[in-house]
């Protein structure tokens, strides 16, 4: 589970679909909305520095995707993920990474 940058949600991963999926949620009233990011499972969700866009290991390929999300009243509305980099023959358990501020890329934290 993560915080956006600015506290007002709480990105989390949960298999209560039956595979994992990444989720987002007002915090702190977690009750007031739920919304999907992942659409073909996911995991590792990352935010962001400027919180618009949300990172997380697609959970099929195991690419790394980026979904943006816009406010929209007192909700939000998440664009459709898109591949930010193939994986292609990384053991997933090996993947560890950080978004780098700026849009400037990604930090392997497995080394």
């Amino acid at each position: 589970m993560t915080f956006s940058p600015d506290g007002r949600w709480l990105a989390y991963t949960s298999n209560e679909t039956g595979r994992n999926e990444i989720y987002i949620r007002p915090y702190p009233d977690v009750e007031g909305g739920k919304w999907l990011v992942s659409q073909a499972g996911g995991r590792d969700a990352k935010w962001a520095d400027d919180g618009a866009s949300l990172f997380y290991v697609n959970a099929v390929d195991h690419s790394l995707m980026s979904a943006q999300i816009f406010s929209a009243g007192n909700g939000i509305e998440i664009a459709p993920a898109s591949e930010v980099l193939t994986l292609d023959n990384i053991r997933y358990s090996s993947i560890s990474y950080e978004p780098i501020s700026g849009d400037e890329g990604f930090f392997d934290t497995s080394i």
